[in-house]
């Protein structure tokens, strides 16, 4: 079974964490001096190094002694894990045992927004009375969703997207690292650009979107293209095409983007008929889009799912201002 490119091409040292310079300048500065915060939460959307930035402290924590990273690193998706029994239980266990490398163990909660409020207030004991021992790092996507006593007990970062130089650069050395021939290499860095601003700033998505790739010269640029025109998505709307509107956000969504690019995108693309819209449609259309936006992170389903109901919530919101 072949390896992702995403794990080929992740950072294992804090200098090669892509685009969040205030976290990386601090870390550093931990290691310089041995000196760890208690707790720490990484904020932001996905695929911009969260979850990678927490794997990369958890090593130097260990010495880069990778025999006993699954002995004092332990790592659960807390939006799978959203029982008070889970923390009270299985997380209580792993933070009182002695680490075997370091001085100190590393507990990644990751999307630590989908912990229920009991789950959330056991947790914040368990950090209160254990940060001797292990270091707690939180990832979430929506820090109102994460209770103020435990934000307050933690150094709290903001990852924002990642910017296009930097990201173009990630993409390339990933491209290198996992062997796409010299000549493609430099036929696809005029468009990896383009490429971080279509995912915005998503370095995962890029990178999926890379790997699927066959590796000649044309091909990313022919991937981009074929990726899905958010902005015919959004004539679509305006143009009550509804069914070119679902095609260009599913084109996207299978060619590697998520909901929040393609919604984001979409927002971008919507902002350019405010002063054009004689009828109010796009009025109606923002309506449905905060809607969707304020509960996006709750979504049950697939990204599919949810852009099928933004579609189908815009053609009702339209139609019921029609008939009004």
């Amino acid at each position: 079974m072949s390896t992702s490119w995403n794990t080929i091409g992740r950072p294992t040292i804090i200098t090669e964490i892509v685009g969040q310079e205030k976290f990386t300048n601090d870390a550093l500065g931990w290691v310089k001096k041995g000196v760890y915060p208690d707790a720490l939460l990484f904020v932001g959307p996905s695929g911009v190094g969260k979850t990678t930035s927490a794997r990369v402290l958890a090593r130097y924590l260990m010495n880069h002694d990778m025999n006993g990273y699954e002995a004092d690193f332990f790592e659960c998706n807390a939006s799978d894990e959203r029982g008070i029994d889970f923390i009270r239980d299985t997380m209580k266990t792993y933070v009182r045992t002695t680490p075997l490398i370091g001085e100190r163990k590393v507990l990644l909660l990751d999307e630590a927004d989908g912990l229920t409020g009991p789950a959330q207030d056991a947790a914040r004991q368990i950090i209160e009375n254990n940060t001797d021992n292990c270091l707690f790092i939180l990832t979430a996507n929506d820090i109102s969703k994460i209770k103020p006593a435990i934000k307050s007990r933690c150094t709290v970062y903001n990852f924002k997207p990642v910017d296009l130089l930097a990201g173009s650069d990630h993409l390339y050395n990933v491209c290198e690292k996992v062997g796409v021939p010299a000549s493609v290499r430099e036929a696809w860095r005029e468009f990896f650009p383009r490429l971080v601003r279509q995912m915005n700033g998503d370095l995962r998505a890029c990178v999926n979107m890379l790997q699927a790739l066959e590796q000649h010269d044309g091909a990313l640029e022919k991937g981009i293209g074929d990726m899905g025109d958010i902005s015919k998505a959004t004539l679509g709307a305006m143009a009550d095409d509804f069914m070119e509107m679902r095609l260009q956000f599913h084109k996207s969504l299978d060619r590697g983007s998520n909901k929040m690019s393609i919604m984001k995108s979409f927002y971008r693309n919507l902002t350019s008929f405010f002063e054009m819209d004689e009828e109010g449609k796009v009025w109606v259309i923002m309506r449905v889009y905060g809607d969707m936006m304020s509960n996006i992170y709750e979504w049950p389903d697939t990204d599919h799912a949810f852009l099928d109901y933004f579609v189908a919530k815009v053609k009702g919101e339209i139609e019921n201002e029609k008939y009004e």
